[in-house]
């Protein structure tokens, strides 16, 4: 069953327990998108020189060395960076959305208002892709420089 009728084509999925990793990247990809999936932030922002994906989902409490405040800082404005955890102590979300977040989910909830909202933030950041562009041709330049 799909959902949307332009799903962005590539979404990047930060963090989670494995049955939980499944079922994310599963559905996501019932419906459309192209999922890559990271064990933490870092190694996120790695991959982020090869390819830009449309949005984020992360957990917050998952993110690993880099952290999820980190990440949204570095890259919330180059595209919208969504949490979605079971992890709900206010202080993070206020911190998380002030940082950049594009918005803070709270599980548990059903697929089709996570797929909404990523929905929403993705038509709020049309410049997406020129924005991650732009990133990948800088972060390919000093990779060659190394």
């Amino acid at each position: 069953m799909h959902l949307s009728p332009n799903p962005p084509s590539r979404i990047f999925i930060i963090g989670y327990t494995s049955a939980w990793r499944l079922e994310l990247t599963g559905t996501f990809r019932e419906q459309g998108f192209v999922v890559s999936f990271f064990e933490d932030a870092r190694l996120a922002a790695y991959a982020l020189t090869y390819a830009c994906p449309d949005a984020v989902v992360m957990d917050w409490a998952q993110a690993g060395p880099l952290g999820s405040l980190e990440f949204i800082e570095r890259y919330g404005g180059l595209m919208p960076v969504l949490i979605l955890t079971r992890h709900a102590v206010l202080i993070d979300v206020v911190q998380s959305l002030r940082a950049g977040a594009a918005d803070y989910i709270r599980l548990p909830c059903f697929f089709p208002e996570i797929l909404a909202r990523v929905e929403r933030a993705q038509a709020a950041n049309p410049a997406t892709k020129r924005r991650c562009n732009e990133l990948a041709a800088t972060a390919a330049l000093r990779n060659r420089a190394l």
